[in-house]
Parts: structure tokens; sequence; C-alpha cells
């Protein structure tokens, strides 16, 4: 039943029943063919993980693509893989199915094949006949066991925009000077190397080892593997060769050959230094991968013509600081910035000017500390900002940022949370802050930003008291980081530590009280108003019981004078006691005067009688 036939009872079907209509169309567009599955729509023969270890007969001749994946077919010759009569394939797909070797003639009958998967088998070489494939377009040789690129295997292959030769054992320094200049059209090269060692005694002992000698840590010139391009201006746009254990790039690396080169991947190398003008020629990146190198240092002015540089990855190296005369050169044109885990102690690369374009920077896994919290509110764009395992002790500023939607900042030292800090963050959703110092969160974090889903607390020293008593309100928390603020545990006071917080609001939310004194300030001013008081109390006391040394005290006061007259207070003291003296001597006499008169028998007295002239001194009553 041809395409065409199929398609016209289709239509009438779903006039009278879609039901019938779909159900007819799987049974008729996919048909078994000896166990492959043929779609008559697409053109497609699928014999994938079926365990066959030969490709059956009688398929389909007018199709475009046969997959035959996951199988175990280990030779392709002629009799367990006769595709003479396939001629119109456009597509192959032979992935993971333990293919060891490639006999003559087998692929070279397939002129028209524009796409060659056969990435994941156990090749030694590549397949024989691919030079004869004039229209191959797309070749992935990945995961397989080829050591060697022969300086011819290429030279017919003038359509070859994409090819894949990642994980191999290919000596990358070792290859001959000019290996891939006769691809003309090449938009995609990737080259990287496994150092793992395998052996396969059923494949005649093949064995191979770390591939770690002399040539392996050479310097790599780059442009050797293109020497003297027919067009002389490359159309290469990718370019990958991570794990090949490049160290270093002598002068000229790249040159105007690549200027059209948008995507470069140096990762998972030993590149310990870089050049000044080592991308100077490379004007049209966008993307530079640097990643799990051995980076310590990078020149201020390596990125200086780089003006088109969206993404740069630097993480997994050891830098120790990265200076803002660095990133400013490509501050109007990133977008996604990487410098997690290295060495930096402080952070400043993007303290200079204004990033209008950036969104993503992540620097976890440092050791930024300081004195101050970090500025980011120059960068307006900035979307996710990541700074987890790290040595802060302020929460960084990013007030205004209102496309931030993700803050990382965990395992840190922070111990306040501003309630200004997340000011005109209204996109935020994640915000992470467990293993932290805090003590207490305010109400407004939570409810500042509107979209906030994401809360994490847990591992930090909460003060359960009053002041976390809102946690408890099903208004402010959605249900989204309901549950995780609740898993957070008390540290404080001590008949709450190790408690979730949860269960406290729960079963015992008074107990989240506070003490009006617990601030010191407000403690030594109760302190300080006690004193007083009871200075206060002593001086009256003192008051009421000396008034003697009350009277002293006025007459010193008073310029060292008593009541209104001139004398000093020691002479008035002495009257005053004569005087005393002088009153009771006298009321002595008056009382024994008139019992010697009234006596007979009594001796005369030598004074008969007192004269009536005499006149006792009244010596006035003076207060002292």
């Amino acid at each position: 039943m041809g395409s065409q036939s199929v398609v016209a009872i289709v239509l009438c079907g779903i006039l009278l029943s879609p039901d019938f209509a779909l159900i007819f169309a799987y049974y008729s567009i996919y048909t078994d063919v000896n166990g492959c599955s043929c779609d008559e729509i697409i053109l497609r023969i699928n014999c994938s993980a079926t365990g066959m270890q030969s490709l059956p007969v009688g398929l389909p001749e007018d199709y475009y693509s046969l997959y035959f994946n996951f199988n175990n077919v280990t030779f392709l010759n002629e009799e367990s893989f006769n595709v003479s009569s396939l001629t119109n394939i456009h597509e192959l797909s032979i992935i993971a199915s333990n293919v060891f070797d490639v006999e003559d003639d087998v692929l070279g009958s397939l002129n028209a094949l524009l796409w060659l998967d056969m990435k994941d088998n156990f090749l030694r070489a590549l397949p024989y006949g691919i030079d004869q494939m004039q229209d191959l377009q797309m070749l992935d040789l990945s995961g397989n066991l080829i050591s060697l690129i022969p300086l011819d295997s290429f030279n017919s292959n003038h359509r070859l925009s994409t090819l894949f030769l990642d994980r191999n054992y290919i000596d990358i320094h070792s290859l001959d000077r000019g290996v891939f200049s006769n691809l003309d059209n090449l938009r995609t090269l990737s080259v990287s190397s496994k150092s793992i060692q395998y052996s396969y005694e059923a494949a005649g002992e093949v064995s191979y080892s770390n591939l770690t000698g002399n040539n392996y840590s050479q310097c790599l010139n780059v442009s050797s593997l293109f020497d003297q391009p027919q067009t002389n201006v490359l159309t290469l746009l990718e370019l990958r060769l991570n794990s090949n254990g490049i160290r270093c790039f002598p002068s000229g690396t790249f040159n105007d050959w690549f200027v059209n080169l948008q995507i470069l991947d140096f990762g998972h190398n030993q590149i310990a230094t870089l050049t000044e003008d080592i991308f100077q020629p490379l004007i049209h990146l966008e993307q530079l991968i640097l990643e799990s190198n051995q980076l310590q240092i990078i020149p201020s002015t390596v990125f200086t013509t780089n003006f088109a540089l969206r993404v740069l990855i630097l993480k997994n190296n050891q830098l120790e600081t990265l200076s803002d005369s660095v990133i400013f050169p490509i501050s109007e044109s990133i977008e996604w910035l990487d410098v997690s885990n290295n060495r930096l102690h402080t952070w400043n690369g993007t303290a200079r000017g204004e990033y209008t374009r950036l969104e993503h920077l992540n620097l976890i896994s440092n050791s930024i500390a300081g004195d101050e919290p970090i500025q980011f509110t120059n960068i307006r764009r900035l979307r996710t900002l990541m700074l987890s395992f790290n040595k802060l002790t302020y929460f960084p500023n990013v007030t205004r940022l209102r496309h931030l939607e993700v803050l990382k900042l965990a395992y840190n030292r922070i111990k306040d949370l501003p309630l200004q800090a997340l000011q005109g963050c209204r996109q935020l959703k994640e915000l992470k802050m467990r293993h932290n110092l805090l003590q207490t969160v305010d109400e407004s974090i939570v409810t500042k930003p509107r979209y906030l889903e994401v809360l994490t607390l847990q591992s930090n020293p909460l003060v359960c008291d009053c002041n976390l008593k809102w946690l408890g309100d099903p208004n402010t928390l959605s249900d989204a980081f309901y549950n995780m603020v609740f898993s957070s545990t008390c540290d404080s006071p001590k008949f709450l530590s190790g408690k979730p917080i949860g269960d406290v609001l729960q079963d015992n939310p008074t107990d989240l009280i506070c003490n009006e004194f617990s601030d010191p300030t407000s403690m030594v001013m109760l302190v300080s108003i006690w004193l007083l008081v009871i200075a206060l109390i002593v001086c009256f006391k003192l008051y009421q019981t000396f008034p003697f040394s009350r009277r002293k005290y006025r007459a010193i006061a008073m310029g060292g004078t008593v009541g209104h007259g001139p004398p000093a207070i020691p002479g008035l003291i002495k009257k005053e006691r004569l005087s005393i003296r002088y009153r009771r001597m006298s009321e002595v006499d008056v009382e024994k005067q008139p019992r010697r008169l009234s006596s007979p028998s009594s001796p005369e007295s030598p004074i008969k009688s007192l004269p009536s002239n005499i006149q006792w001194a009244k010596i006035p009553e003076t207060q002292v």
C-alpha cells in the first residue's frame, strides 16, 4: 500500500470517525518487515534494540533512513550487513552495536549517504569507504577506540560539515599537519581523548592504556591542523578540543583563518597560562569554555577584541583573583559568567562599568569574603546569582534587581538579613540561606518578593521568639516552601533547642516569647535607672538622720556663718556649750538656797544673801 493511498484512507476516516482514523493510521503507517518497523510517512526503517546479529533481507529499497542501534552485529560485512540494495539511504545509525570492524566495500555502495552515526562502538580505525562518500555531511565516531587519523582520510569529503571524534584515543599532538585541510565546509569539529584502559581478548587482545607520553603534554598549535586551507578563511564555527592534555599554546595559535569561529572549547585540559593575544583574531567568538584547567591568572588584555563574547566558563581552575579589567571589555556582551570552584578571596570582577546583558553569574565554591557587602547593583538584568560555599559575612547588595529570580547564599557566614536586603527584587523565586549564622528572619523578606517559591533556612542558629510568630500565618507562606521553612530547627532558647519551628508553632505557639530587655542597650538603661533611684533614697535618709550636719552644711553653703551674726562655727559651738553649763549651775543653786535658810543647825553660810542688783547674763540661743 502506497503512502498516497494511506493518506487518502486516513482523510476519509477522519470525516467518518476520528477514532477509527487514528487506529487505522497507526496500523497502516507502521508495518513490520522481518522484525524491523517501517514508517511509511517519514520512510524510516527501525531495527533498533532487537538483538539482531545481522541485517534482515527484504527491506524496502526506497526508504531514506535506517536505524540499527543497540544490537550485536560485531563485524560489518556482506553477509551480516548487506546494504547494497538500499542505495537510497540518506541516514544510517549504528549506535552501541558492538561493531569492531567494517570490511571493504560494505558502506561504499551508499553513495547518497548524508548522515552516518557509529558512536559508542569498538572501532579501532576510521570505517573503510568514508572517503568515497562525497555527499556526506555529518560523521559521528565518538566513543570508539580510534587512535590514528591518516592524512588522506577526508580527501573527498568536501561537503562534510560536522565531525565528532570525541572519547577516542587520538593523540591530537601527533596528528599530521593539515589533516583537516580538505574539509572546505567544516562547521563543527570535536576531538577529545579518554584515558581509560581497555582490553578485549576476543578482538585480538587490543589494549589501550593511558596516553600520557611526551607528545601528549606538548603545546598545541591549532592552526597546524588546518595548514593552508583551500579558501584561506575557514568556515569553522565550532571547535571543541577538550580532554586532550593541552598545557599551553604557542604564538600564532589562531590566525585570520578562524575569524568566523563562534564556539571554542578547551575544557578539561592542563592549560596553566594564556598569552595576551591568543584570542585576538577571534572577533566573532561567542562562547569560550576553559573549565577544569590549571589557570592561575588571566591577562587583563586577553578579551580586548572579543566584543561578541556571550558565554565565558572559567570554573574548576586555580584563579586567586580576577580583576575588573579582564571582564570590562566584554561588559556589554557577556550574558553568562561562571567562575565557580576557584580560589578567589575577593570579587570585584564586575565592579567596573554597567553590565547590560549579564543574566547568570556563578561564584560558588570560592573563598570570597569582605568587610562590606559586595555590590551587584550595576548588573541590571541579572537573573541568577550563586554565591554558596564562600566566606561571606554580609548579605550582598542586590537591591533594585527587578529581574533577579534565583539567589543562592548557602554555606556562608551571614549573620544578619537586613530589612531592605531584597528591596526591588519582586521577581525573586528562590532564596537559599541554609548553613549560615542567621538568628532571625523578618517578615518583609518573604512578603516583598511576589513570586517567592523556595526559601531554605535549615542549619541556622535561629532564636525562636516572638519575632518568628509570623511564620505561623498560613497567608504569609505559600504552599511551595511552607514545609521548607517549617523543617528549620530552633537553636535557642534552651528549652526549644533542636525542635522544628513547625512543631513549636503548631503545638506550643505561646513558647515564642520575647524578653523586653534582651537588648544590651536596654539592660544598661535599666541598671542605670535603678542605681539612680537607690542613690536618691540614700541621700534622703541621710538628710533626715543628721540634722546637725544639715545645719553645718547650710552654714558652709552660706559662706561660713550661722544665723545672722558673724561668729564662726567653732566659736558658736563653744558659746552654746558655756550657756548650757551656766544654766545648769544656776538651776542647782536656786534649788539649794531655801534649804540652807530653813535649817537651824546648819552653819552660817559665808554669803548671807545675794545682792538684789545682780543680773544673770542672758545669752541668746543661737541655732546651729
